[in-house]
């Protein structure tokens, strides 16, 4: 089997409302969304491991303090944001690969405002 079929085997199905998307759209529902929901338990684990390496306690805050401070957090910290890339690029199959390479901007802003939103939801 090859690593490409091998990728797209483990991913979870992820059901969303088909409509008529563009690109970027199509993309984040069928390649992002799967992927981060494949990888939801490291995201959380990598999310926390730098909570407790920058000794921040959400234990006090409340939840629209702690969804401030994860938005803050994930739109401020660049090695934080390239290593949650790396995370959901690296099961990226080579057309997905090329797909992102050619509109890098706009899949990365996606990558962002998904990561934020599952982490939020993970802390409320």
């Amino acid at each position: 089997m090859s690593r490409e079929q091998s990728i797209l085997n483990i991913r979870p199905h992820v059901a969303f409302e088909k409509i008529h998307s563009n690109p970027d759209q199509l993309f984040q529902d069928n390649t992002l969304r799967p992927i981060l929901k494949l990888q939801h338990e490291l995201i959380l684990a990598l999310f926390n491991d730098y909570l407790n390496n920058h000794k921040i306690n959400f234990n006090h805050l409340t939840v629209a303090q702690r969804n401030a401070k994860i938005d803050q957090t994930l739109k401020q910290n660049q090695a934080l944001q390239a290593l949650f890339k790396g995370v959901i690029i690296a099961l990226f199959v080579n057309e997905e690969f090329i797909f992102w390479e050619n509109n890098k901007i706009a899949v990365n802003k996606r990558i962002q405002q998904l990561l934020i939103k599952r982490i939020q939801s993970s802390f409320t």
